[in-house]
């Protein structure tokens, strides 16, 4: 039931979208925004692609809100590596990572093997660092996190 509703609320932003088109009103960046979260929220990534390939060709540039959620797309899918991306991607747009878009990282290595959610994390918190963000938040939660699968975070 949740999916359908999830679906529903996509659908309806679709078109939402596509009546302001019709109108020749312009969709503004909170417009986008709205589909590239609502794709991120069923995970489906390339839709959200698609949307932020749309938003570019109508000259709206992305935002952190845009960035966070593709980042929650790829991170709700486990893709530590697309995450990692669209962190890239967020700072080379001029924003700047916060703890939240952090966490989400961490939930993306948090599904990789062991080996990989050790070196993920070691660069989770070697950007954090760059970034001049705190890591003590979310350095705890991952040693809570890999304290019970067995696994060592590198902090």
């Amino acid at each position: 039931m949740a999916a359908f509703s999830q679906c529903y609320q996509l659908c309806g932003a679709i078109h939402a979208l596509e009546r302001m088109q019709a109108s020749q009103l312009e969709p503004n960046v909170v417009s986008f925004n709205t589909l590239v979260n609502a794709q991120a929220r069923v995970c489906d990534t390339a839709a959200a692609l698609r949307v932020l390939d749309s938003m570019r060709s109508q000259l709206v540039l992305p935002d952190l809100v845009t960035h966070a959620a593709l980042l929650k797309s790829y991170a709700g899918k486990g893709d530590f590596t697309g995450a990692r991306q669209s962190v890239d991607a967020m700072v080379a747009a001029g924003h700047k990572p916060d703890l939240a878009c952090y966490s989400m990282l961490q939930s993306a290595a948090s599904k990789l093997d062991e080996e990989g959610r050790a070196e993920a994390e070691q660069w989770i918190l070697e950007d954090m660092a760059r970034s001049r963000v705190s890591a003590s938040q979310l350095s705890h939660r991952m040693r809570s996190a890999t304290a019970g699968s067995g696994a060592r975070a590198k902090v």
